[in-house]
């Protein structure tokens, strides 16, 4: 409830007296005075609790297909650009890339923006420890800010991470986290609001998902995503879930896609139920290989990564983003 303000007019009556007693004179030869009825107008504000219903105008129609993926302004050939993952208000991109003024390899960039509609500014690279001369790939953030994971890779492929102190303080070097490495190779990890995390593995077949919650301080035992994968024998990667972990788009090459590695989305009733059947996001997959990124909290927009070419011997990907209808 809130006080919304409404003018009342208040009229009073005002008796003006005489100033001697009774209808003779008095002493200093005081005069009897008329009573006069005067109406004086008063406007006061009277505060009135009314009702007040908060309006939330969603910016797509869950249901509607994606529109056609649209490529992010600071992608560059023929070095690479992938894997943008958002923050919750979407002012904040962070993605890997071998563009020039990094360490070498793939390394951890971020850029900036005013609001979720502006162009994203020129790209930065994280600063401190954290980007080597090897590889880091794939990043995704803590919503406090404070937590890093991407892969990394020395012989294998591993989920690592950084803490920081404070969001004004650079990040350190990623070390690997012994509790997700499960297999022979490990990556692409997605963390979610509540530091619950997904991420691709080998551990069982060529390429599964798991997903592992928080206790505080480190990870439960992982657990193995199941209700999609198609005997076994289809690889499944780059998990992307929404924030209450019902809907999961990930990266596979299994049959009924465009060619290549698409994007596919399935969904479930709650976090201890199996996924569903998923179906080819046809909309935003090309001829050649495409796989999710960030998916927004509403399901609205989806950002991806595509390879687009090869230029001299090494695969150029970019980043591109898909909004869906009204």
């Amino acid at each position: 409830m809130a006080g919304a303000i409404t003018w009342k007019t208040v009229r009073v009556a005002l008796a003006v007296v005489g100033l001697g007693t009774g209808c003779g004179s008095v002493e200093n030869d005081s005069v009897d005075a008329p009573t006069i009825d005067a109406e004086v107008v008063i406007d006061t504000a009277v505060v009135v609790d009314t009702p007040v219903v908060d309006t939330l105008v969603a910016r797509c129609n869950p249901t509607a297909p994606f529109g056609t993926p649209m490529p992010l302004p600071f992608n560059t050939t023929p070095t690479s650009e992938e894997a943008g993952f958002l923050t919750a208000d979407e002012r904040t991109i962070y993605f890997s890339s071998t563009r020039p003024g990094g360490n070498g390899g793939f390394d951890l960039w971020f850029a900036t923006r005013a609001d979720s509609t502006a162009a994203f500014g020129t790209p930065q690279l994280l600063g401190g420890a954290i980007n080597s001369g090897g590889t880091e790939r794939g990043p995704t953030v803590s919503a406090d800010g404070l937590y890093l994971y991407a892969s990394t890779f020395l012989n294998d492929y591993n989920v690592s991470v950084n803490r920081r102190a404070d969001t004004g303080s650079t990040f350190g070097a990623l070390t690997a986290v012994a509790e997700l490495n499960v297999g022979t190779q490990d990556g692409d990890p997605y963390l979610l609001p509540d530091h619950t995390i997904y991420w691709a593995t080998d551990d069982v077949s060529v390429g599964d998902l798991y997903r592992a919650t928080w206790n505080g301080s480190s990870f439960r035992t992982p657990e193995r995503m199941t209700g999609f994968d198609a005997a076994g024998t289809d690889l499944e990667a780059k998990p992307v879930v929404s924030p209450n972990e019902l809907i999961l788009y990930y990266q596979s090459a299994r049959a009924g896609g465009r060619g290549g590695f698409d994007v596919w989305r399935t969904t479930r009733t709650s976090t201890v139920a199996a996924f569903g059947t998923p179906i080819n996001i046809d909309g935003v997959n090309s001829a050649g290989n495409d796989g999710p990124s960030w998916i927004s909290a509403d399901d609205c927009v989806l950002y991806l990564t595509r390879n687009v070419g090869a230029v001299g011997g090494a695969t150029d990907y970019d980043m591109f983003y898909a909004v869906r209808g009204m």
